[in-house]
């Protein structure tokens, strides 16, 4: 509370000083255009002195208010206080505290498993999150293939809520399906390069689906094919790091029977 009513002071200070000295400046200018006219001899120095005097002094004050405003947005409580306003103004159709997405806005190289033509295969975007910048939010425009020839443009959003970085991926062409993506405890270790997780959407055979995702700072294995494919080897590699590490630190429950204990993950 006691920080709020600070800020709210601050703020009313800088303002108020920006105001005065943009009047002081006005005011200055109007005097120096009514002395124009009909100035008798020996005042048009004076008047010239008066009215550069005035809006020097105006500029002055302008400038002092803008450097109040720096020193309050560089200070901790007014750079999150003018960050808060920013991200008012975005619009963001999924945001969250920029404190807890600053260090996620990179490029992270992705994979998922689909199914193709009845084939379950892993599937790479590269998700470029530090190309569209923006106040507590992280966007990416992609591409899919169907495995049929056709290309779907689809816009990545990530937030963080807890501890979870969720990815929603939604369709830009009208046609395909959406997918909704969650990787546990990426702020928790966040000093990894490299998340599992879990994704639920439709196949591009028409099923829905519960699937394994990777995302990581690095590319794993071979490049993949022109449709994202990616190549058998990587394919096993991704199968074994998704198997190793997924359940290594997020416990997968059993079917509940009575007595039956669990172990969460790390």
């Amino acid at each position: 509370m006691a920080k709020s009513a600070h800020l709210k002071r601050s703020t009313a200070t800088i303002w108020l000083t920006l105001m005065l000295g943009l009047a002081t400046t006005a005011f200055g200018v109007t005097y120096s255009l009514a002395a124009m006219p009909n100035q008798p001899p020996g005042s048009s120095l004076s008047n010239t002195i008066v009215a550069a005097t005035i809006g020097a002094l105006g500029a002055g004050v302008v400038g002092a208010a803008l450097s109040i405003a720096i020193t309050h947005a560089s200070d901790r409580a007014g750079r999150e206080d003018l960050l808060t306003q920013l991200s008012r103004t975005v619009g963001a159709r999924f945001s969250s505290d920029e404190a807890m997405v600053r260090d996620l806005r990179t490029d992270w190289h992705h994979y998922h498993v689909t199914v193709v033509e009845g084939r379950a295969v892993w599937r790479y975007m590269f998700l470029r999150f530090s190309r569209l910048p923006g106040v507590g939010m992280l966007q990416a425009r992609t591409t899919a293939n169907d495995g049929h020839g056709h290309e779907l443009n689809y816009l990545a959003e990530a937030g963080v809520r807890g501890s979870q970085l969720v990815l929603l991926f939604t369709t830009e062409n009208g046609v395909g399906d959406e997918c909704t993506e969650v990787f546990p405890q990426v702020l928790t270790h966040g000093y990894r390069s490299r998340h599992c997780g879990l994704g639920v959407f439709q196949t591009w055979e028409g099923g829905d689906m519960v699937g394994r995702a990777v995302i990581s700072l690095s590319p794993i294995g071979d490049r993949p094919t022109p449709d994202g494919t990616v190549p058998a080897d990587t394919a096993a590699k991704l199968d074994q790091i998704w198997n190793r590490e997924f359940p290594a630190r997020t416990a997968m429950t059993p079917p509940a029977q009575v007595g039956d204990t669990v172990t969460p993950g790390p």
